[in-house]
């Protein structure tokens, strides 16, 4: 694959392969409109093209039969129609508008490919890093020019704007530039004045040199001035960075998706490291408002420069049209379908759900003609089934309770089949006429996997009546049943239509059903949240036994907002790698081991025995350790059950089998943080699960709460 980066100093070229990386490397000054003062813009792009063809017929005798040629060039180019509408660090001034990519083609006979150098550079960026599913990355690169181009790791495109097919173009936007105390009026080189690329860009610092100085300078002497300390270069410097800080700032306020904005470019390299440290000082005087003084450290975590040499457009170049080749060699007859799928939906805390006076579950239902159709846990049925009818009859929506077995006895396809069965018999409709889903996990799962599956997906409005359900079960997408002997072997991504949240359910609410639902709490907070776990430790240090719903409420809100955070961006589990995945290694094996075991309880003799994992390889510290067992023991959640060993060995397997081969465990680091690890051994495990048995003796000094295979709800104090 032979590709070129042709900007407004260098043009460079090699070849690229996927295995060998790069060889031929060749760089000459650029065929310029500073290079060769007085060529109209046609007279140079004939020189480029004149390059492009020499070069290419040089490598092809020395190397061999080329594919396809590659090119990054330093121009402002229409994403729609691959024109190339200007290029002022080659050309200068006016207009291009030509189709090069068509017109080298032509020249070479062979396939060639031109796009942007900063959508180049880009590409060659996102093929180092690991792949995600959400935010956007931001490429800035400050050399003869400035440009910069979002990639958006949802779409795994750059977009462009559609009228121009242009974007990032911040090197053309006016920017104010001060030296002194004297406001800078200086051109661009594309005949503006006032441009970022005036002040910021390679020769907008020789600009500002000229200005300050009074002699014209060489870009080797401006370097060394700054090289040694000057402090004339120095002020030019900061000066000149100033204009590009505010607009990665800039970038940062408008598009809260970027994650990062990183900045390359043979100003930010020649310069280094004088360049970086200019720019985290102007960082730091910069205030974006709400952020600076609650995050001080944010913008110089999200706006780097990378080392040079870290991004290649030439490389970048190169891949793209290695992908290009590749796609035109798959044979005729076959197609690539890509369709992103927008997911949106509300999560609400609506105390007083049921007062007929509140309008959020009459809003969320809709006032049609049929009767909504409830799906409702029995045991709730009983306690608050009569307040449900009289909702509904106050508000005058006709309503129809159809009751499941409550806790796990609902999670099967039985129970989904008799729910498809009823939405058929009632003729659900597809989006005007949501089903109703009242109740615990277990409830909300079936129901909205059988509304997922009736005609290819209906509308449901989900109640969550348990804290586990509040927390965790009804605010993701994931439906599922359990089937064959595996936990939730059978179901689907659905996102609800709303999800309303009533802590006063909870008044209602078994001692042992609080536990289960404060282990999916203390799952959050040791994986990702330290000042939640804080919350919990004071609000459980006398038992949980005192936790009212008034003091929930707030670890409640907060571990919702967490759970969303960590949800947010990968809903569809593209990225398995998944931090709430905490405390869900070894429970299925526990939950299907131990009859009448609950959900957060299996959770938590997983995060006990996980967290031990932790502190065997000196992840967790002792003290840390101590802090979660203690919590655990303190919400009367046990963390020791004994299973067959061989059992217990088998779920690492399962769950690696689960998670596309890999174990992907998440190790706590310290409380707050973690870490993904892949080679948790069976010596380990055990080693573990040893440990843990020994701790539940008694024989550290922790009292840990034991459960029985048999306990029920009354068997716990």
């Amino acid at each position: 694959m032979l590709a070129f980066d042709l900007g407004g100093t260098w043009f460079r070229s090699a070849l690229w392969a996927p295995d060998t990386g790069v060889t031929g490397f060749r760089q000459q000054p650029a065929m310029s409109f500073v290079t060769h003062p007085g060529r109209s813009p046609a007279e140079l792009l004939a020189l480029l093209r004149r390059h492009v063809a020499e070069a290419t017929a040089s490598y092809s005798q020395q190397y061999g039969a080329l594919a396809t040629v590659g090119i990054s060039l330093g121009a402002a180019m229409d994403g729609n129609s691959n024109l190339v509408l200007s290029a002022a660090p080659l050309f200068g001034p006016g207009e291009v508008g030509v189709d090069l990519g068509a017109l080298l083609t032509d020249d070479i006979g062979l396939p060639c490919l031109v796009l942007n150098d900063v959508s180049a550079g880009l590409m060659d960026l996102i093929s180092q890093q690991p792949a995600r599913s959400h935010g956007r990355s931001v490429l800035v690169t400050v050399s003869t020019g400035i440009a910069g181009r979002t990639y958006d790791h949802v779409t795994q495109r750059i977009p462009v704007l559609q009228p121009g097919g242009v974007q990032g173009e911040i090197g053309h936007l006016h920017a104010v530039c001060e030296i002194d105390g004297q406001t800078m009026h200086l051109p661009c080189d594309c005949g503006c004045y006032d441009h970022l690329s005036s002040f910021s860009s390679g020769r907008g610092l020789l600009r500002l040199a000229q200005h300050v100085t009074g002699i014209e300078l060489q870009s080797t002497e401006f370097e060394d001035m700054v090289r040694r300390g000057d402090p004339a270069g120095l002020r030019i410097l900061a000066a000149g960075v100033e204009p590009l800080a505010r607009a990665a700032v800039a970038w940062l306020t408008i598009d809260p998706d970027v994650t990062e904005v990183a900045i390359i470019g043979g100003v930010a390299e020649r310069l280094h490291p004088a360049f970086e440290r200019s720019l985290h000082e102007r960082l730091a005087s910069i205030e974006m408002h709400g952020v600076s003084q609650r995050y001080p450290g944010l913008l110089t975590e999200r706006i780097r420069v990378l080392p040079g040499g870290t991004v290649s457009p030439l490389v970048g170049a190169a891949r793209v049209a290695h992908q290009a080749h590749a796609r035109r060699r798959t044979r005729p007859g076959r197609w690539s379908v890509h369709e992103m799928h927008s997911v949106s939906y509300t999560v609400k805390m609506v105390p007083g759900v049921l007062n007929p006076a509140q309008p959020d579950l009459a809003d969320a239902v809709g006032r049609g003609e049929r009767d909504v159709l409830a799906v409702v846990d029995a045991d709730v049925a009983r306690l608050h089934g009569t307040a449900v009818r009289d909702y509904f009859a106050a508000n005058a929506i006709g309503l129809e309770v159809v009751e499941v077995p409550p806790g796990e006895a609902a999670k099967s396809m039985t129970t989904v089949e008799r729910l498809v069965d009823l939405f058929a018999q009632r003729q659900v409709l597809r989006r005007s006429a949501p089903v109703l889903a009242i109740g615990g996990g277990a409830t909300l799962d079936s129901t909205s996997l059988a509304a997922s599956l009736f005609r290819r997906g209906v509308s449901c409005v989900r109640i969550p009546t348990s804290l586990l359900a509040m927390v965790d079960a009804s605010i993701g997408v994931k439906t599922g049943v359990n089937f064959g002997g595996g936990k939730n072997r059978i179901g689907t991504y659905a996102a609800p239509r709303s999800v309303l949240i009533e802590p006063g359910f909870l008044t209602t609410l078994p001692l042992r059903e609080w536990a289960s639902g404060l282990a999916e709490i203390i799952k959050l907070a040791v994986i990702s949240d330290r000042e939640l776990f804080e919350m919990l430790e004071t609000e459980v240090a006398g038992g949980v036994e005192g936790l009212t719903v008034e003091r929930a409420e707030p670890l409640i809100v907060k571990a919702i907002d967490g759970m969303l955070r960590e949800l947010g961006g990968n809903l569809f589990e593209s990225n398995l790698d998944r931090r709430v995945d905490f405390g869900h290694t070894f429970s299925p094996c526990f939950e299907l081991a131990v009859n009448d075991l609950r959900h957060g309880e299996a959770v938590a003799i997983d995060m006990a025995m996980t967290c031990l994992i932790a502190a065997n390889r000196q992840l967790l510290d002792a003290a840390s350790l101590a802090r979660v067992l203690r919590v655990l023991s303190l919400c009367r959640l046990p963390w020791q059950m004994p299973v067959p060993v061989t059992r217990l060995l088998r779920a690492l397997d399962e769950t690696a089998a689960q998670r596309d081969g890999k174990q992907r465990v998440p190790l706590p680091i310290g409380l707050g943080q973690a870490v993904f690890v892949n080679d948790i051994s069976q010596d380990e495990v055990l080693q573990a699960y040893q440990r843990v048995v020994h701790l539940a003796l008694g024989q550290s000094g922790l009292r840990a709460a034991s459960l029985t295979a048999s306990a029920s709800a009354r068997d716990v104090p």
